[in-house]
């Protein structure tokens, strides 16, 4: 759920909206709100909140089981430290062994994807952002433009450009929408792996089919 209310203000008792976030609680709707604010104390976020927040608390319609249907979700704050590339940047984490939680990763690639896709130099320029496993990166480019240029080449010594529908991009990284394997598929067919394992796997696939297709003549 996103409250509004004026920019820099807090959830005043007055506020119409907290009377119908109640009477959703008293019929065990379980109520989440989502905040921007990246706060590291508890205290800052009863301020912002605090009319919708005592309300509940002081409030005899609720059981204290439907008072627990509430919950506050904040911004991300990792333990990270942002690594500039020469054409890249990204985060990782601060301390050495740490890792990150999967779902933290693939959070911020998005929130990083929507930003850049908003601002004037995304609208110019190719990137993706994508999850490293143990670190998020933003790049200049994508792997799309690598298989374009490999397309190219290869075509160039056949007498043109390989199509798209002649060509098998293998990618991991089937989990962040901005990603670069993601971005892979839009010039080419892509095959999703999640481990060497099943690249091993497809290549003994790729190679029956292609042993098959030795044997009937074509």
């Amino acid at each position: 759920m996103d409250i509004r209310y004026d920019d820099g203000q807090s959830l005043e008792p007055t506020n119409p909206v907290i009377e119908r976030i109640i009477y959703l609680m008293s019929k065990d709707t379980k109520i989440g709100i989502v905040t921007a604010a990246g706060y590291t104390e508890a205290e800052r976020y009863y301020g912002r909140l605090h009319g919708l927040l005592d309300a509940v608390k002081a409030s005899t319609i609720l059981s204290d089981a439907q008072k627990k249907n509430l919950i506050i979700m904040a911004n991300l704050s990792l333990p990270a430290t942002i690594l500039r590339k020469e054409r890249a940047v990204g985060i990782i984490p601060s301390v050495a062994g740490y890792k990150f939680a999967r779902e933290s990763l693939e959070e911020t690639v998005l929130v990083v994807q929507k930003k850049l896709e908003m601002s004037e130099v995304g609208r110019m320029l190719p990137f993706c952002a994508f999850n490293g496993g143990n670190d998020v990166f933003v790049d200049i480019g994508d792997k799309s433009w690598g298989v374009l240029v490999c397309q190219e080449y290869f075509g160039g010594v056949n007498g043109g450009r390989i199509g798209g529908e002649r060509t098998l991009h293998v990618g991991d990284q089937f989990l962040s929408a901005g990603s670069n394997d993601f971005k892979a598929r839009v010039v080419g067919t892509t095959a999703w792996i999640a481990s060497p394992r099943e690249t091993v796997e497809l290549l003994d696939e790729l190679k029956e089919l292609i042993e098959k297709k030795e044997a009937n003549g074509v």
